[in-house]
């Protein structure tokens, strides 16, 4: 009995710290994609301003946060993660 026991304990503190990495790995996304969200609200506000110079910088950083997106995305899909990943939204 205590041989079985063993290994339930083992395996459930694999599940555990599997699900804590899908969990930082989720974290990760939502704070990369808010930031990316932000970052488009104020890009529209500097073009609806005119400001085109303030736009081109924004649009500069949105375009590095989904290379970021699809890199996490690809870190995912490589690693067999069975995280669901919000598709990755194109203006």
């Amino acid at each position: 009995m205590g041989l079985g026991l063993a290994a339930f304990i083992v395996t459930l503190l694999k599940m555990n710290s599997k699900t804590r990495e899908i969990v930082t790995q989720a974290q990760e996304v939502r704070r990369v994609q808010a930031r990316r969200d932000e970052l488009i609200y104020h890009r529209d506000w500097a073009r609806s301003r005119g400001d085109r110079t303030e736009a081109q910088a924004l649009n500069r950083q949105i375009q590095e946060h989904e290379q970021e997106l699809e890199r996490l995305h690809s870190r995912r899909d490589s690693e067999g993660s069975e995280l669901p990943l919000l598709p990755l939204k194109r203006e």
